[in-house]
């Protein structure tokens, strides 16, 4: 890769982490937070799928806008919105404001990740956009993770309320970067064609060092071309769509009720709260090692095969822990695995989606893919919030969400993805 390809890789890896720490806080805080407010699990739960609720009202409804007004001002518009909302939400003084404030940082959320895959997947180089995908993917587990080793420190000494004045802080600081050095996608300069489009693009082009463009490429083919929603439910899509959309779905019910409850699980089992935020953060790091390797056996591997293996181990895992009572250093093995193959499979997902469409409905598809896995993560949270109320055992709760598991691996045997990603930069 040559310079601008790593800073704009690094600028997205980067925001997608911000999002991992401004979504996962919450389930950091969440025990802290629980027992000053004196809130049932269930009504927590909640809250927890505000922020899921929002992040899929951005992604499908306001993430396309992606495609007028283009990638970057999205982007940008993302971090200064989840700076924001996220201080805010250090001022909650009541469950209704905080459920506001965390479905506006997810509608924040949703629509930035909507344009930060398809700009990952078009600066990557030619060969290696799956590796490039899952790299950012793996951002969000980052950042959970190191907002755990903060959070672990933060949150018992001075609480919950500095850790997120502490995260809109740095989410704010990433403003200028983004600002000074992000690009413009080339696909959105070529395709729509605003003022000042082909200096722009030639700009960007010199820094690829490509040559510059004389003029734009015509577009009126592409003007004639299906477009919106119409476009991922043609004869050759829809079949794929809706096996893409379950696979999100499904994987996102188990990860997320895990990245959201894992804590007061083993918190309830007997572990203090330092312990339970550890765990978790085993969750997430296995994730981040979970999407890296998926990135790399796409390399020599199907995605749909590597997807359908990973879920159905997840599976396994989850009917292993539930089944058991593991002690301390088995249960950070087993949380780590559960994070390796559930985040290893969404990640494999995301980069199935943008291997899926055609340029014209790339970002409109990822928005709604990934509408289809925040309506999942809304159910997930729920789900656990309201079993655990019910006060279903461990067992009981850990075999109920390994049948997501399986569903999510018989979806995506129905997706047919073409053989190659669309070559995003080399055709201009």
């Amino acid at each position: 890769m040559n310079k601008l390809q790593v800073i704009v890789i690094s600028i997205c890896c980067s925001v997608t982490m911000l999002d991992g720490m401004d979504m996962l806080i919450l389930t950091y805080a969440a025990p802290q937070v629980i027992e000053q407010w004196s809130v049932s699990p269930q009504a927590f739960g909640i809250i927890f799928s505000a922020g899921l609720v929002g992040s899929t009202i951005g992604a499908v409804f306001v993430g396309p806008f992606a495609d007028i007004v283009g990638r970057r001002v999205m982007i940008l518009l993302s971090v200064v919105l989840l700076a924001v909302s996220v201080g805010l939400c250090a001022a909650a003084q009541t469950v209704p404001q905080l459920v506001v404030l965390r479905t506006v940082t997810g509608i924040a959320m949703g629509f930035g990740q909507a344009s930060l895959a398809p700009m990952v997947a078009e600066y990557a180089p030619e060969g290696k956009k799956g590796l490039a995908v899952s790299i950012y993917g793996a951002g969000y587990s980052v950042g959970a993770v190191l907002t755990g080793f903060v959070a672990a420190w933060i949150i018992p000494t001075y609480g919950w309320q500095m850790m997120f004045i502490f995260a809109a802080v740095v989410t704010a600081l990433m403003f200028p970067i983004a600002y000074f050095f992000l690009p413009e996608s080339l696909e959105f300069l070529c395709k729509t064609q605003p003022r000042g489009a082909l200096e722009k693009a030639n700009k960007v082009l010199t820094l690829l060092n490509e040559p510059k463009l004389e003029v734009l490429p015509n577009n009126e083919a592409q003007q004639k071309t299906r477009v919106g929603i119409r476009g991922l439910v043609t004869k050759e899509n829809w079949t794929s769509t809706l096996a893409l959309w379950g696979a999100f779905f499904m994987t996102l019910v188990t990860v997320y009720f895990l990245l959201s409850w894992f804590p007061k699980i083993v918190t309830d089992a007997g572990l203090p709260l330092e312990k339970g935020i550890h765990v978790t953060m085993f969750l997430s790091l296995g994730g981040i090692v979970g999407m890296v390797s998926m990135g790399v056996l796409s390399t020599h591997f199907t995605l749909k095969s590597l997807i359908v293996v990973f879920q159905l181990l997840s599976a396994g895992v989850m009917v292993i822990y539930g089944v058991n009572s593991p002690p301390v250093a088995i249960l950070f093995v087993l949380a780590a695995l559960l994070g390796f193959l559930g985040q290893g499979s969404l990640v494999g997902l995301l980069a199935a989606a943008t291997q899926l469409y055609e340029t014209e409905v790339r970002a409109t598809g990822v928005g709604w893919a990934m509408g289809a896995m925040r309506l999942g993560a809304v159910c997930g949270p729920f789900l656990g919030g309201t079993l655990i109320s019910l006060g279903w055992q461990q067992d009981q709760t850990f075999l109920f969400f390994a049948a997501p598991c399986v569903i999510a691996a018989f979806a995506a045997m129905g997706i047919r993805l073409k053989l190659e990603l669309p070559k995003a930069v080399s055709k201009f």
